[in-house]
């Protein structure tokens, strides 16, 4: 599919679809449209481990980490960004074809730091 629900999200998203594999930042706040905060950070289907991060400073930056190299900044805003909102971990794949889909997942990680400030 082109798109995702609309609800509030953060994170990593490979689209279903056969001609664009590739694996886009984005984030979204319910009732508005989704930020492609940055686009075609890997190609999904190079049969490699990939390692997929981010960094939410709690106020007003993202920084998007592939493979442990970070590969964008995102400035937020209130208006795109849901820092009012609980966001748990999630996982999913979405099918736009009739062939059956898979992921692979060595391990999966979250952690929530403490502003030092």
């Amino acid at each position: 599919g082109a798109t995702l629900e609309d609800k509030d999200y953060i994170g990593f998203w490979a689209k279903a679809h056969a001609t664009d594999v590739d694996v886009d930042c984005v984030y979204r706040i319910e009732g508005g449209s989704q930020v492609d905060a940055v686009e075609t950070v890997t190609e999904d289907d190079d049969g490699n481990y990939n390692t997929y991060g981010f960094v939410f400073d709690g106020k007003t930056t993202v920084d998007w980490y592939v493979n442990g190299v970070k590969v964008g900044t995102s400035t937020l805003t209130a208006a795109t960004f849901p820092d009012d909102q609980a966001l748990t971990p999630t996982m999913c794949i979405k099918n736009g074809e009739a062939a059956a889909k898979s992921v692979r997942v060595d391990y999966w990680k979250a952690v929530e730091l403490q502003d030092p400030s």
